[in-house]
């Protein structure tokens, strides 16, 4: 059986196709050491923005996903792999900004480091354009910039959408987040999407996030939140009256699937998240 260090947020183990699957959910720092060689295949994704708050009858855009990676590497043998798991941006208010999401990072002395990059704060009407990121915050007149090979632009109106992995803001519609894409790394038979890009919102009228975790706009009240462990952007928040919240990043997510060389063992030396 494997060593598990701090407990507390320790990575979830799963097993699915004869590879041995561990998805860090909890924020933070950790890290993960096999005492074989094999390949990891990765699924590494930032933290979502936050969406925009506003005043009374303003427009206010949706928080950009967090950056999505996937691919491999080869494992070797004793290697220590860190991994970073990035919060969600802050939800903003009127005539304050909300916050970028957090970077999530897996690193080793045999790789090249991994950054995806948290999503861009979506803009806030005659206050702020959105913020760039791994995908951009939506709107504000000017919407941010996502970064690419990990996410896509915010939508341009005043109350855009967040960008998300698979799509701009705004794609689907005015105010719409963008879709994030699918990832069967927890089960391979059933791909589930991350990374989707928060909705817009303007008093009565709130936008759909993105699939894969984009928060909903809302034109009643407060934007809701971008979905944890998915790096989904939050929604924007407008209505009637002043004083609306966005809604903030969701929080992002980094699993190693782990495939041992011919012969090894899939169970790992230690495992640890801080």
């Amino acid at each position: 059986m494997p060593t598990v260090s701090n407990t507390p947020g320790s990575p979830t183990n799963t097993q699915d196709a004869g590879d041995e699957v561990y998805a860090f959910n909890a924020t933070g720092a950790g890290s993960i050491t096999f005492s074989v060689g094999g390949t990891i295949t990765y699924l590494c994704v930032g933290g979502g923005g936050g969406g925009a708050g506003c005043g009374a009858w303003e427009n206010a855009s949706g928080g950009g996903a967090g950056g999505m990676l996937a691919d491999t590497f080869t494992a070797v043998a004793g290697t220590v792999y860190s991994t970073t798991v990035g919060t969600g941006g802050s939800a903003g208010a009127d005539n304050v900004d909300a916050g970028n999401g957090a970077d999530s990072v897996i690193s080793g002395s045999d790789i090249t480091t991994i950054t995806a990059i948290g999503g861009g704060f979506g803009g806030q009407q005659s206050f702020s354009a959105g913020g760039d990121g791994g995908s951009g915050g939506g709107g504000g007149g000017l919407p941010g910039e996502g970064t690419p090979g990990q996410g896509h632009d915010g939508g341009a109106g005043v109350l855009g959408g967040g960008g998300g992995a698979s799509e701009a803001g705004d794609t689907d519609g005015d105010g719409q987040g963008g879709d994030g894409a699918n990832s069967g790394i927890l089960i391979a038979a059933t791909p589930v999407p991350y990374a989707g890009g928060g909705g817009g919102a303007v008093a009565t009228t709130g936008y759909a996030g993105g699939d894969g975790g984009g928060g909903d706009g809302d034109g009643t009240g407060a934007g809701n939140a971008g979905s944890a462990n998915k790096g989904g952007g939050g929604g924007g928040g407008s209505s009637t009256s002043a004083g609306n919240n966005g809604g903030a990043g969701g929080s992002g997510i980094v699993v190693i699937r782990f495939t041992p060389e011919a012969g090894g063992s899939t169970i790992p030396l230690i495992m640890q998240q801080m």
